[in-house]
């Protein structure tokens, strides 16, 4: 196990919150470098349910440092999640897709017009933020640029 994924599920499962420190400057310099234009910085939301079990949205942790560091205005409230999903750890490509299907609502007043940086721990195939993006973009933004903080390559388990 590469010391990247450990990190990111000791940040996510273990309640090591403090690990958000030790990422945030590699992840910002990454964003810098990037230079998006972006008017607004957004976490991919929990369900109430995993909210309330694990008790923090790690992605909203890392989407508040990074609007923090950027002088972009943060909003951990601009998308809701208004279906409880399982949670996509162990399901197939096809499975994660239908399991998030319309599972977000984005709102209007956050989006309209502007460009947005969403910000999620981990993408596998894509569905979640595929999900969310869809949902901004039926809110009026502009654009909707994608920042992880990791991507899995070997999909071998979907």
């Amino acid at each position: 196990m590469g010391i990247l994924k450990t990190i990111i599920q000791e940040y996510k499962f273990r309640h090591r919150i403090k690990l958000a420190d030790f990422l945030i400057g590699p992840l910002v310099h990454c964003i810098v470098d990037w230079n998006p234009d972006v008017d607004i910085v957004v976490p991919v939301a929990l369900s109430k349910h995993r909210m309330k079990t694990r008790g923090y949205n790690q992605s909203a942790i890392i989407a508040k440092m990074i609007a923090k560091q950027i002088e972009v205005k943060f909003s951990g409230k601009a998308i809701t999640r208004i279906k409880n999903t399982r949670p996509q750890v162990g399901l197939s490509a096809k499975e994660r897709h239908l399991n998030v299907v319309d599972a977000f609502s984005a709102e209007r007043s956050f989006f309209q017009g502007k460009n947005v940086l969403l910000v999620d721990d981990i993408i596998t195939t894509g569905a979640t933020i595929n999900e969310c993006t869809k949902a901004i973009k039926n809110s009026g933004a502009n654009k909707v640029y994608v920042f992880t903080i990791a991507r899995t390559i070997n999909q071998s388990n979907l």
